[in-house]
């Protein structure tokens, strides 16, 4: 099966970003995808770093919510990966952390966002709302975050 790369061309095409939250917990994965979902928003997960470089290099692109403490492969990984091949996530991503202080090289694109850990499924919402208000203001429609 060959490979897709996302580009802002295809997501402009399905109109709304797609969300990728890769994180650890998968209880909280669980609560905080369903949540989105509820609220229109289009939701892919994963519980590595290796599970998540396989999604973004197969999904139509949007925004990822990336756990920094990801197993196999971690979360600056995955960052790694990004800021070499951007398109893969078009709009950024939103950093998960516990950690009070990030290291400020973690703050440059394509990092968008920051949210403390533990979060709340609204707390994930409003942070996604806001990257992807700054992001997609002319290029797509976020429809889920329109009030």
């Amino acid at each position: 099966m060959p490979m897709t790369t996302p580009t802002p061309e295809r997501v402009r095409q399905t109109n709304t970003p797609t969300v990728l939250i890769a994180d650890r917990n998968a209880a909280l994965l669980e609560a905080v995808s369903g949540h989105l979902r509820t609220r229109g928003v289009a939701v892919e997960t994963a519980a590595s770093g290796v599970e998540c470089l396989r999604k973004l290099r197969s999904w139509d692109g949007g925004i990822a919510v990336l756990d920094l403490d990801l197993p196999w492969g971690g979360g600056d990984g995955v960052l790694a990966v990004l800021r070499e091949e951007p398109d893969l996530a078009p709009f950024g991503a939103v950093l998960a952390t516990s950690n009070d202080s990030p290291h400020p090289e973690r703050l440059t694109r394509p990092v968008v966002g920051l949210l403390e850990r533990p979060y709340t499924p609204e707390a994930l919402f409003d942070a996604v709302c806001r990257a992807l208000d700054g992001e997609t203001r002319q290029r797509v429609r976020a429809p889920a975050c329109e009030r």
